[in-house]
């Protein structure tokens, strides 16, 4: 994700450069000298976003991704109390380099009852769990908060919990809402904040698909 930024102002970089060395005259060279070098400023600035708390804007994130499934709500509460089925791997850009889940243990609804989803090698690094325990539960709402991660994901961000909602909608259709709140750990985040977020809410779609659709 960080090689685009780079590649970019390396690009930016070289045109500034080609647009002084195609000047020929030195009037005009003094004045788009100065056009060129307008952006360096606000790249700069943009540069120092996440170096202190006084120039990082906030790293807490929350995706939701909303589906409507063809069950009833006791369908939908059954399967989100069992085990976590990661049979069908992660497609699109989940599949692409991040750790992946290769399993998990765990089952219930109760408060305390928890989830430990075993993660791939990511960049080269071993793998590792991620542990979740639910620590709010009512009609309809569940919560797992992450109490520990050691797979590579940390590298990039933190879970902070995963919230499930479910209501019917239809004696047949149920609409389930997956929250994920997370603390994002790259910098900049005009840069890194939304392709986390996309990340995230493929994340969220797949586990709708792999825990909550019966």
């Amino acid at each position: 994700m960080a090689a685009p930024l780079f590649l970019g102002v390396g690009l930016l970089i070289g045109l500034i450069k080609d647009s002084i060395d195609k000047k020929k005259s030195n009037n005009v060279l003094k004045r788009d000298h100065l056009k060129a070098f307008l952006p360096i400023p606000l790249l700069l600035l943009m540069s120092l976003e996440g170096t202190s708390p006084y120039l990082s804007f906030s790293r807490n994130e929350v995706v939701s991704v909303t589906r409507s499934l063809t069950a009833s709500v006791a369908d939908v509460e059954k399967r989100l109390s069992l085990t976590p089925n990661f049979k069908t791997p992660p497609s699109g850009i989940l599949g692409i380099g991040f750790p992946i889940p290769l399993g998990a243990t765990g089952e219930g609804l109760a408060l305390g009852d928890t989830r430990i989803v075993h993660f791939s090698e990511g960049e080269g690094r071993p793998p590792g769990d991620l542990k979740l325990k639910i620590t709010e539960r009512h009609d309809g709402f569940v919560r797992f908060t992450a109490e520990e991660d050691t797979s590579h994901i940390p590298h990039w961000l933190n879970w902070t919990a995963s919230e499930v909602s479910w209501i019917a909608t239809s004696p047949t259709s149920v609409e389930v809402t997956w929250t994920i709140h997370f603390e994002r750990k790259l910098d900049p985040a005009w840069y890194f904040s939304w392709p986390q977020r996309m990340v995230v809410e493929q994340a969220a779609n797949y586990l709708i698909q792999t825990s909550a659709m019966p």
